[in-house]
């Protein structure tokens, strides 16, 4: 049984994406569980990112508030790097700054989170990469 101290990791693979473009994805928890902690969200960068008004984000949360429980800033990723936040600053405080809240869909009134893309501005936006997401589900 899963509980606080000994969860059901889950791992989220979305393959190669275009961050040039928004991609919002719903997924619900596995049965018997309503809530959950993002580990990480990590991307593999194969082209670089550009951008010249805002930098890319990836977002967990909820459809009523998209970065409720995390948020990645990709910002001028470069080709060949991985962002992640555990390893974003080099430091696990790093992970405070990116984790907002723990999942909880009975608090949150929700049956499902929301995986979301946010893509570049201004300029001529460019970036893709792999991008994965942990979740620990009690």
């Amino acid at each position: 049984m899963a509980s606080f101290s000994n969860p059901d990791q889950m791992t989220y693979s979305f393959g190669l994406l275009a961050f040039t473009s928004a991609l919002t994805h719903a997924v619900k928890p596995p049965p018997r569980h309503n809530q959950g902690r993002v580990l990480d969200i990590h991307v593999r960068v194969t082209i670089t990112f550009t951008q010249v008004t805002t930098p890319a984000f990836v977002n967990v949360g909820t459809a009523a508030s998209a970065s409720k429980y995390a948020q990645l800033n990709m910002g001028a990723a470069a080709a060949g790097s991985s962002y992640n936040f555990i390893d974003g600053a080099g430091t696990p405080a790093n992970m405070a700054l990116v984790v907002f809240s723990d999942i909880n869909l009975g608090r949150d009134a929700v049956s499902a989170i929301q995986f979301q893309v946010v893509p570049m501005t201004g300029g001529t936006p460019a970036g893709s990469g792999y991008l994965d997401i942990g979740i620990d589900w009690f």
